[in-house]
C-alpha cells in the first residue's frame, strides 16, 4: 500500500499493537486491524481494553495519508468507541442490522443520519443490493442473483474486499459498490473462498 492513496481496513471484532501496525502503514504495507468482540473468549473488560487500544490505532493512522475503511462488524458493546471510529474513517461497512444497532432508527432514518453527519458509508442488505451513502448523497447498488446457493457465510466480507479492491484499482465508489455486490453474489456459489475462481479482472470493466 503506497502511503500516497494506501488503504487500511479496520474491523472492530485479532488485535494488533499500535506500534507494529503504525511502521507498516509507514512502510507501505496493507493493514486489517481486527478486534475480538462477540464469539471471544474475551471478558467484556478485555474487550473494552482492546476496543480502546483500536480506537487509538485509528486515530494514528489519520496522521497518515491513507485511506481506511471500517467494518463496524457485529458489535453490540462499546458503541461509543465503535462511533468515534465510525467518525474516523473513509467508509463504513454495515449491515441493516448493524446500522440499526448503532443508529437505533429505521433504515431511512439511519441513511439519513448517515448523510447528514457527512459519513460515507455502505449498508449491506443482502439480496437487496446495498445502499451506498458517499458525501452526502445517496444511491441504491442493484443486487446480482446467484446462480446457486451453496453458503452466505463470508459474503459481507467478500463484498468488503472487492469494494476495497475496486477502490484501489481506481473505481469510483458506485461501481465499487456494484463490484461488491457482484462478486459477493458469486461468493455464494462455493462452500469456502479458495473455491472461486480468479476474479482478478473484474476490477478491470
Amino acid at each position: 500500500m503506497p502511503v500516497e492513496g494506501g488503504e487500511v481496513a479496520a474491523r472492530p471484532e485479532v488485535h494488533r499493537h499500535a506500534s507494529p501496525v503504525l511502521r507498516e502503514v509507514e512502510a507501505g504495507v496493507r493493514v486489517v486491524v481486527d478486534l475480538e468482540g462477540v464469539g471471544s473468549r474475551r471478558n467484556a473488560a478485555e474487550v473494552q481494553v482492546t476496543a480502546r487500544e483500536l480506537l487509538r490505532i485509528v486515530s494514528l493512522i489519520r496522521n497518515y495519508p491513507v485511506k481506511l475503511f471500517l467494518d463496524v462488524g457485529p458489535a453490540r458493546d462499546n458503541l461509543d468507541i465503535v462511533m468515534a471510529m465510525v467518525r474516523q474513517a473513509d467508509v463504513v461497512f454495515m449491515n441493516r442490522e448493524e446500522a440499526g444497532r448503532l443508529f437505533g432508527d429505521s433504515l431511512p432514518s439511519t441513511i439519513n443520519s448517515l448523510a447528514s453527519l457527512g459519513i460515507n458509508a455502505v449498508i449491506k442488505l443482502g439480496n437487496d443490493g446495498a445502499i451506498l451513502i458517499h458525501k452526502g448523497e445517496t444511491r441504491h447498488c442493484k443486487p446480482y442473483t446467484p446462480s446457486r446457493i451453496i453458503t452466505t457465510v463470508g459474503a459481507g466480507d467478500t463484498f468488503n474486499a472487492a469494494y476495497i479492491a475496486g477502490t484501489i484499482k481506481g473505481l469510483d465508489p458506485e461501481e465499487a459498490c456494484d463490484l461488491g455486490n457482484r462478486v459477493a453474489s458469486m461468493r455464494l456459489n462455493y462452500l469456502t473462498p479458495k473455491d472461486l475462481p480468479d476474479l482478478r479482472h473484474m476490477v478491470d470493466y
